[in-house]
């Protein structure tokens, strides 16, 4: 698991940015593209590595229970393949088997005190 961590200044601690976990990866996996294909079972699911994008620091605001402090935010790549069996049900019920690769992006942030 990676941990990426963020410093603004010499001397300050770092606040890391954890990835995302594996149920998260999962649930944010995107649903049946149509009303009438059901999705009903994905088995054989490989999570790659989660790699992080760019990171966005915002500008230095006060938050009352903190003091002044940036919201630091990145973007989560991670990439999932899967066997995803799904039924079409128009106009006559089949069912099949695909194997599939989709990237998932998780946008995460955190509060970290300002210099």
């Amino acid at each position: 698991m990676v941990i990426l961590c963020v410093s603004l200044a010499v001397g300050q601690p770092n606040f890391p940015l954890e990835p995302p976990s594996d149920a998260a990866v999962i649930a944010a996996l995107p649903k049946s593209p149509l009303p009438l294909i059901e999705i009903v079972r994905r088995d054989a699911i490989s999570l790659t590595q989660a790699t992080p994008g760019a990171i966005q620091i915002g500008p230095r605001l006060f938050y009352p229970l903190m003091g002044y402090g940036q919201l630091v935010e990145v973007t989560w790549k991670c990439e999932v393949s899967f066997r995803e069996r799904i039924r079409l049900r128009f106009p006559f019920t089949v069912e099949m088997t695909v194997t599939r690769q989709q990237i998932v992006e998780i946008p995460s942030s955190t509060i970290m005190p300002a210099p």
